[in-house]
């Protein structure tokens, strides 16, 4: 026994000279540790990928939850007042103008200056109807200054090219509907830009029924 523990002694003195204290790791144990931080890595960043996504997506949904919000209370006063003939909602000048928003006679809103029984969108009125619904202060959206489009697709090649015309200082684009689309108004989410791959998000609104689409996420092309 006192034989084992001057054999340990002599270990343990052994491993606190200044020759066994500076050895650093071999080259082995060196490949070993970058690989373990290969894989780890390997596993992290599809989940911060995710993490990100899912942070758009909850930007997304804000919007348009706000949106259906405001377009319920429109359209609960409206109901609450009786339904009047006169359905126009006034941004707060007295005039009804291009920039007011009007409810069709459902009691939904759409933003058509000529007619309060229109079903037709301009070029510039999906966005005006989002700025009636959230208010000038709230956020930036650009409109859509090509063809009326007929389909999500179409949507977000539009707002492409808005971002580009806006130098990129705005994520959210409106487009209106062509006669053929079963929606009125798209509104496109593009929060890394116009590259390929990027992230992009949408929801529609239909003018005579009153309703906003779930969001719907893709890659770019």
């Amino acid at each position: 026994m006192s034989r084992l523990n001057s054999l340990i002694q002599a270990r343990n003195q052994q491993l606190l000279t200044p020759a066994a204290q500076q050895r650093g790791f071999t080259i082995v144990e060196l490949v070993v540790v970058i690989i373990i931080l290969g894989i780890l890595a390997a596993a992290a960043v599809p989940r911060f990928l995710d993490v990100s996504d899912d942070a758009y997506l909850s930007q997304a949904e804000s919007l348009r939850a706000s949106m259906v919000t405001a377009s319920a209370q429109m359209t609960g006063a409206w109901n609450a007042a009786g339904r009047p003939s006169v359905r126009v909602i006034d941004k707060g000048d007295g005039t009804l103008d291009a920039d007011d928003a009007f409810l069709n006679t459902s009691g939904f809103i759409i933003d058509e200056s000529s007619s309060a029984t229109a079903q037709t969108a301009a070029v510039t009125d999906c966005q005006e109807l989002y700025v009636v619904l959230m208010g000038p202060s709230s956020t930036p959206m650009n409109a859509t200054a090509g063809s009326a489009v007929t389909s999500a697709a179409d949507a977000i090649t539009e707002a492409k090219a808005a971002w580009t015309s806006a130098s990129g200082s705005v994520d959210w684009f409106a487009a209106k509907k062509s006669a053929t689309a079963s929606w009125d108004c798209a509104y496109v989410y593009l929060p890394e830009g116009i590259s390929t791959g990027g992230y992009s998000s949408y929801f529609t609104y239909t003018f005579a029924t009153g309703e906003f689409s779930t969001i719907t996420e893709a890659d770019l092309a």
